[in-house]
């Protein structure tokens, strides 16, 4: 079966996901025995020299968003590298030069570019997420860029445009209560199309749940016809990529042919859908 992998956090997925759900990015191929990926540059070259001559830089206390950015930044300066899992790689001729963009970008944080995110101005507006654990911090920062939203972090006090307040605790809810589904902000009643598309989502995510270890699962069989009966591949949940959710309707659609002619991939479908969905939900 073919794997495609993230050449940013290094995730893995089945081989028809296109984009990784935790960075944005384009997935790549990658051999069974593959280590190290390519730049996340299309036409990256790879990373391809001894072990002694290679230098490694451990960063699982970065985000997502953050190892983007880096990722971006050493493909502008040609510094050719790979990702381990979230542990950077570089030739040790390059030491020098990703030292000094490894500090920049830790030390002045992500650049707009990086997180797609908007010039922040105007009268501004402070929460503070101390409590927060810093994997909801990271899921609130996509969903904060998915909608286009300015905002910026200092330390763990989220700093918005008062005129985004709504907007910006609807999304502050679907993180902190994932389980509660708001209102779609357009209507303002529990009736809209926004609405409708969140219960889409958890249903999908129920289904895919429960088929990836039972695909003939009846309950995991009926919240997917179910969810599927409402789904609007061109009306996605506020706060989600509309490419994004697209590929998740599609994935979905798939998932369901796969089970109504009892196919053998019904599990790795069901699996691949929930790791769509999970950062979503």
């Amino acid at each position: 079966m073919s794997t495609r992998a993230c050449t940013v956090c290094g995730e893995q997925y089945l081989g028809w996901v296109t984009r990784c759900t935790n960075c944005g990015v384009a997935l790549v191929d990658v051999p069974d025995a593959a280590v190290a990926g390519a730049d996340p540059a299309e036409g990256g070259t790879v990373l391809d020299v001894p072990e002694a001559d290679q230098v490694v830089y451990e960063l699982f206390e970065w985000t997502g968003v953050q190892r983007l950015a880096l990722a971006r930044e050493l493909d502008a300066a040609g510094i050719v590298h790979a990702w381990d899992g979230s542990d950077l790689v570089v030739s040790v001729a390059d030491e020098a030069g990703a030292d000094e963009i490894v500090e920049r970008v830790e030390i002045d944080g992500v650049p707009d570019e990086g997180a797609d995110a908007q010039v922040l101005d105007g009268d501004q507006l402070a929460y503070e997420l101390d409590e927060w654990s810093p994997e909801e911090r990271e899921q609130l920062t996509a969903r904060l860029a998915a909608a286009g939203l300015a905002f910026e972090w200092e330390g763990s006090t989220l700093v918005v445009r008062r005129s985004d307040e709504q907007a910006v605790e609807d999304l502050l809810d679907a993180v902190e209560f994932p389980d509660e589904l708001p209102a779609d902000p357009e209507s303002g009643s529990d009736d809209g199309d926004g609405d409708v598309a969140f219960q889409v989502m958890s249903g999908l995510f129920l289904a895919a749940d429960r088929l990836q270890h039972d695909p003939r699962d009846p309950d995991g069989i009926s919240s997917l016809a179910g969810a599927l009966d409402g789904a609007d591949a061109a009306t996605p949940p506020y706060g989600v990529d509309p490419r994004q959710w697209a590929t998740i309707v599609g994935d979905a659609d798939l998932l369901a042919d796969a089970v109504a002619d009892e196919a053998d991939d019904v599990t790795d479908r069901a699996e691949s859908l929930r790791v769509l969905l999970r950062p979503l939900v």
